[in-house]
């Protein structure tokens, strides 16, 4: 908690103070001086050792989903990724001229598309599965 003194200051707003007027380095470099940028002593996750025919389920296809799908399946995980949206990507994609998207409020953009159900193979490896977890609108059921 940041107590403020009797001029009103308090840690945070001396902080915001020399980043907005001195910048990022010297900000970085008070911090440090005052034990706030201290690295951290958390290192990778060890994933290796995964059970024979384990399978682990990856909610999203975001650029965080397909890291950790990655990961996993890199350390003998099998992996599935369920995604919301039709296309991969997450809030990272890319509008393309000539396809259509709708937005949930009806507004209509320029989009790429997707199929329903991919699968991705990566480095020479088995491929990660890929599939909506709600239908595509105006696909059959």
């Amino acid at each position: 908690m940041n107590k403020e003194n009797s001029t009103g200051m308090n840690r945070r707003a001396l902080l915001r103070m020399i980043g907005q007027v001195a910048g990022g380095s010297a900000l970085y470099n008070v911090m440090s001086s005052l034990g706030f940028a201290a690295d951290s002593q958390y290192g990778p996750v060890k994933l290796s050792g995964a059970p024979s025919g384990a399978k682990v389920i990856v909610l999203g296809a975001g650029w965080a989903g397909l890291v950790a799908a990655l990961e996993l399946r890199d350390a003998g995980y099998n992996v599935e990724i369920l995604e919301y949206n039709s296309r991969i990507g997450g809030r990272a994609w890319t509008l393309r001229g000539g396809d259509t998207y709708t937005e949930m409020g009806g507004e209509t953009q320029q989009s790429a598309s997707i199929p329903d159900c991919m699968s991705i193979p990566v480095r020479g490896a088995s491929p990660i599965i890929i599939a909506p977890i709600w239908p595509t609108p105006g696909a059959s059921t």
